[in-house]
């Protein structure tokens, strides 16, 4: 296996592995909202739970993007290497 498919594989299961952390949250909290019964007033234990998951499902987007945008913009050739095998 080359280095190029190493790196390749290792971007595929650090981005299904984020995927998957950011499905389940989502999930979480979908369920938590639809299916759990909820006290008339928040209490502030919840309130700082809800306010950590929401940082880390930010943080988790700007990652999963960050992570899929850089890969496919660093392996992109430039029309000078094209132009360089070409001869």
């Amino acid at each position: 296996m080359q280095p190029e498919q190493k790196h390749a594989d290792l971007i595929v299961f650090v981005g299904r592995i984020m995927a998957v952390c950011f499905a389940f949250t989502i999930f979480s909290f979908i369920y938590g909202v639809l299916f759990v019964d909820q006290p008339q007033e928040q209490s502030p234990t919840d309130a700082q739970l809800i306010d950590l998951l929401s940082t880390l499902l930010v943080f988790l987007t700007g990652s999963l993007s960050a992570l899929l945008a850089s890969n496919g913009l660093k392996n992109k050739k430039t029309a000078k290497d094209d132009s360089n095998e070409t001869i």
